[in-house]
């Protein structure tokens, strides 16, 4: 107990003892009435504690009525949390009978608390015992999945095919929530060969929801094409256009058109201008600074014949205050290689340009060198493309741009290192801004490829993917394009594996579109193995996404 407990609760007799002399006295009655008397004297004039004082007696006086509390059956360990809780909180000291109901009240709190952590204890046992069965069941259903996914007619079925004639590329775009696609028909019969000007429709087609899965795909419109190798869909103020790449027209043009919607289905699409080309195999369009730019790659020289001293890819810019068919006008000529396609791209702020060229010359496939050029807006408008960097390509047939975590890629489509087309390594680049202008395109990794047309990048819960065209193995034709995904948990170079064989006929080109919220892959078939003819059926592949992780 406190030392003031102590000095406070002596006795009469203690305190006389404690301050007489230590000489023996006669205690008196007389003597024992005098003092009392003397005491009480003393505690009506004395001054009234201050309120410390008053908790610190407070505190005594719980403390030494603990034994009465127990008397009357009372837990001293409630008691003592309940009393300490009036008086830390400076309320007054409770009756006995109110101590007697809030002890109580404790006592029950305390049991539905311990009832209340068993039931969660059997709760946890029974969430435990639920979650090891599931596990137990997705131990028997793992390996079911696996080979599920496995076979590709459940991993990624075929929804469609589209009727196609020597298609080489596919391109999709929406207008207004309605999903269009449009195929590049490029040849018809094996006797046009391909020093022969051949008008063929092009087709674009328009998604119809409504109708049964299998049939959605419906022709909207067919447009006239000479030797159509792609086709690039760009929206320039609202309105939406299609540029054509004609290969070989008479009158040596690629068609840019409008679409006009105020027009009845399947006359929408109406010639806008007419671009001067040579052999064009690509179109990109891209804005520099709000200005709209259109590169084409021409695979010939102004004579139709294919000579690397005289090939020129041009630059279109759009000038808005011509007049309608006169505003796309040439801002800059390139000399180019066998190009056959363009793609543009931006890294910090920094516009490039990189050219897939093919071949040298008509005949003969061999290494070629193709380039990365950086936009230099310092310089004249007609010479500020200029070569950051160049690369030995194999019968480069197209480049891929794109970002995945993080890190810039160049993927190149080599389709081939003679004249015939074989097994060839298509190369994947990776930038590194550490390293001086002109060599921070390096070598990541090698990948496998036979005679690859095309590269499309794609994600698939959070995974990146690359799928390639695969157009042909020497004088076969049906082959195997290869699907890779990318694995960041490996050491680099060795991040993008093999990951789906899909048996393909002529594979040219890979487009992915999304349709609410699923994923699909189209393929541009060019012809099919022992036909008369470039007839085709073109899939479109749906794209389960529990097998594309």
């Amino acid at each position: 107990k406190s030392r003031c407990h102590q000095t406070n609760h002596r006795s009469p007799r203690a305190l006389l003892q404690s301050t007489m002399p230590s000489q023996r006295i006669r205690i008196t009655p007389f003597l024992i009435f005098f003092v009392i008397l003397s005491l009480n004297l003393i505690a009506r004039v004395a001054p009234q504690p201050q309120p410390q004082q008053q908790q610190q007696q407070a505190r005594i006086l719980v403390d030494s009525n603990d034994n009465l509390l127990l008397d009357a059956g009372l837990n001293t360990s409630n008691v003592s949390i309940v009393a300490n809780a009036f008086l830390f909180n400076g309320d007054p000291i409770p009756t006995r009978s109110e101590l007697t109901a809030l002890s109580a009240a404790a006592s029950a709190l305390q049991t539905n608390i311990t009832n209340t952590l068993s039931a969660l204890s059997l709760t946890l046992t029974d969430v435990r015992s639920q979650l090891a069965r599931v596990q137990a069941r997705l131990s028997v259903l793992q390996p079911l999945v696996a080979s599920f996914c496995t076979n590709l007619s459940t991993a990624m079925p075929v929804v469609q095919s589209l009727q196609t004639i020597g298609a080489i590329d596919w391109e999709y775009f929406e207008i207004n929530g309605t999903s269009f696609l449009v195929s590049a028909s490029h040849t018809t019969l094996l006797s046009g060969g391909p020093g022969q000007a051949t008008t063929l429709n092009s087709t674009i087609y328009r998604l119809n929801p409504s109708l049964p899965v299998g049939a959605q795909w419906v022709v909207e419109q067919l447009l006239p094409t000479f030797r159509a190798t792609d086709w690039e869909y760009f929206i320039i103020n609202g309105t939406s256009y299609l540029v054509v790449a004609n290969e070989l027209s008479t009158l040596n043009e690629s068609v840019v058109y409008r679409h006009t919607p105020s027009l009845p289905r399947g006359q929408q699409w109406v010639v806008e201008q007419r671009l001067r080309t040579f052999g064009a195999n690509g179109f990109t369009y891209f804005t520099i600074n709000s200005t709209s730019f259109l590169a084409v790659a021409n695979y010939r020289n102004q004579s139709n014949t294919v000579n690397p001293s005289l090939a020129l890819s041009t630059i279109f810019r759009l000038d808005p205050t011509r007049a309608p068919g006169e505003q796309w006008i040439i801002e800059q000529q390139i000399p180019t290689i066998g190009a056959i396609a363009w793609e543009f791209f931006v890294i910090d702020n920094v516009n490039y340009l990189v050219v897939a060229s093919y071949s040298s010359n008509s005949t003969t496939f061999m290494l070629n060198t193709s380039c990365v050029y950086r936009y230099n807006v310092s310089l004249p408008s007609d010479a500020r493309w200029v070569v950051e960097q160049c690369f030995t390509t194999a019968g480069a047939h197209m480049w891929r741009y794109f970002n995945t975590s993080g890190t810039h890629y160049l993927a190149v489509a080599n389709a081939r290192t003679s004249s015939s087309i074989s097994n060839t390594n298509s190369t994947l680049y990776r930038f590194d801004g550490s390293r001086a202008l002109g060599t921070r395109w390096v070598v990541d990794q090698l990948l496998p490829t036979t005679g690859a047309a095309d590269w499309e990048h794609f994600v698939m819960n959070n995974v990146s993917f690359l799928a390639v065209a695969s157009f042909a193995n020497n004088t076969q034709i049906n082959t195997i394009s290869t699907i890779y995904r990318h694995d960041p948990t490996r050491t680099p170079g060795t991040q993008w594996l093999a990951d789906r064989f899909v048996n393909t006929s002529a594979a040219y080109d890979w487009t992915s579109m999304t349709l609410d919220g699923v994923r699909y892959l189209v393929l541009a078939s060019y012809r099919v193995e022992g036909a008369a003819d470039y007839s085709a059926l073109s899939p479109i592949y749906r794209l389960d996404p529990a097998c594309w992780v």
